[in-house]
């Protein structure tokens, strides 16, 4: 199931306008990333969390040469299902 998907489902059961679902997901959708932005948690209590995590700045190996390369330091996202999906 992907975005649109989703968003028309939830307008058919609550009996609204395609347009305005996808407002509001939008606006929710961009309330999580901004909070992310700033470094802090999202939690969806009984369904997950959304906290970034600050992975470490490394050194790998180039598979064509061997040589050593520098990783830089990344931000990721880390996601943990809650109560109610662990169940699903």
């Amino acid at each position: 199931m992907n975005r649109v998907e989703i968003e028309a489902q939830v307008a058919e059961e609550l009996g609204m306008k395609k347009a305005d679902v996808e407002r509001v997901v939008s606006s929710f959708l961009g309330c999580i990333e901004k909070t992310l932005k700033r470094g802090e948690s999202v939690q969806l209590v009984r369904f997950a969390t959304f906290k970034p995590t600050v992975r470490a700045a490394r050194v790998g190996k180039n598979p064509a040469n061997g040589e050593d390369i520098e990783i830089a330091e990344k931000v990721r996202v880390k996601f943990s299902p809650g109560k109610n999906l662990k169940e699903l």
